[in-house]
This record gives structure tokens, C-alpha cells and sequence, in this order.
């Protein structure tokens, strides 16, 4: 199923280079980094920027989607947010992405890379039963050597967790319910403190 999906993704990338050049989230969140083409590059790989990117070209945006798309196809290549962004295309659900806060700390990775994706057809107005009422949350974590005890280096995603939205007992009024971000923003140390218990029913998949 994995490779089937990367393989989705890449075609779809492939298939729609303008819109993913131009994602409407890019816009939405070019505040972040002050520059709509910085925000671009924030999605995509270091290997599909190295060839001839220039943040003072918005036309060179597309070539970066085609190398994306080429690169995701490679089995164990780790995955970009602009590949997030076809993703919820490829399966018609929103995708909800959670980014972790440093302690007291907004960074503009948190601040981008939080956020809501639709899918194309629904950025399109088209209607289509392609578009599916649940959605995807996950978060983006960490796996290696950097993340052991005295190792002070900043934090590098370089896998998801899928995460289980707690809705409470009253899930059918909005005004209970929190917004699964709401869960890691965290303003002092003694709020980042969770119960085992609630972690468990967050990551828990």
C-alpha cells in the first residue's frame, strides 16, 4: 500500500505541476517567511531545489515539482510536505499537519508546517465524491541517533506519526472540542508535561 501510494503521489505531482507550483497553502502561509517563494521552498526537498531553483523566478517552481515528483517514485526516499500536499489529493481526505513547538519557542518550520490541506478537487470547486468526509492527522517526528540524550542538534523530521483526534464525551458540540494543534502548542514547560495516558490516546493508531 505504501508504494502504491508514493506512486500516486508522484503521478499526481507529475500531472498537475501548476497547481502544486502555486498550492493555495503556500499562499495562505507566505506570511510566515515574508516571501511566497521561500514559503515554496519550505515544501520541497533539498534535492529538487538544487538544480536551478532561483526564489526570484516563480517559473522555475515548476521544474522543482517535476524533480519531486521523479524523486518521490525512489522507494526509501523520504518524503517533502509538497508530496503531503498531493497526498491528500491521491486520497481525497484532508490532512491535518501537526509540526512540534520547541519549549517557549514559535519557529517558522511550527508555524508553516502547521496547518490544514485539502485536496486539489476541493481547491478547485469541483464538485466530486472523491472527496471524502474523514481526514488524515499526523505528526512529523523524528527517528535516529540525534534524538539520544546529550546530542544537541535541532530538530529534523524525518518520519510521521499518525495521531487519533480525542474528541471527549460531548463530541457532537464544537464548543468542547480542541483543535488536534491545540495539543502540542506549548507556552511553559509544565504545559509540554503529558500524562501517559494521554499519550497513548493521541498516538495510539
Amino acid at each position: 500500500m505504501c508504494d502504491y501510494l508514493r506512486d500516486l503521489t508522484s503521478i499526481e505531482l507529475f500531472n498537475n505541476l501548476q497547481f502544486y507550483a502555486f498550492h493555495p497553502y503556500i499562499k495562505e502561509k507566505s506570511h510566515v517567511f515574508q516571501s511566497e517563494n521561500t514559503a515554496f521552498s519550505a515544501t520541497a526537498s533539498d534535492a529538487a531545489l538544487a538544480d536551478g531553483y532561483d526564489r526570484k523566478d516563480p517559473s522555475s517552481r515548476v521544474e522543482v515539482v517535476k524533480r519531486e515528483a521523479i524523486r518521490n517514485a525512489t522507494s526509501t526516499t523520504h518524503a517533502s510536505f509538497m508530496c503531503v500536499f498531493a497526498l491528500s489529493s491521491v486520497t481525497g481526505m484532508v490532512v491535518t499537519s501537526v509540526y512540534p513547538e520547541t519549549f517557549q519557542q514559535h519557529t517558522k518550520y511550527s508555524q508553516f508546517q502547521n496547518g490544514t490541506i485539502f485536496p486539489r478537487v476541493a481547491h478547485q470547486n469541483l464538485s466530486s465524491k472523491l472527496v471524502q468526509e474523514t481526514k488524515l492527522i499526523f505528526m512529523w517526528t523524528t527517528h535516529g541517533i540525534h534524538v539520544l540524550p546529550g546530542i544537541s542538534k535541532s530538530f529534523q523530521p524525518n518520519h510521521f506519526v499518525p495521531l487519533v483526534e480525542y474528541m471527549g464525551k460531548d463530541q457532537g458540540k464544537k464548543s468542547h472540542q480542541k483543535k488536534i494543534t491545540d495539543t502540542f502548542r506549548i507556552e511553559t514547560v509544565q504545559k509540554a508535561k503529558l500524562t501517559s495516558e494521554g499519550t497513548v490516546l493521541l498516538l495510539h493508531d
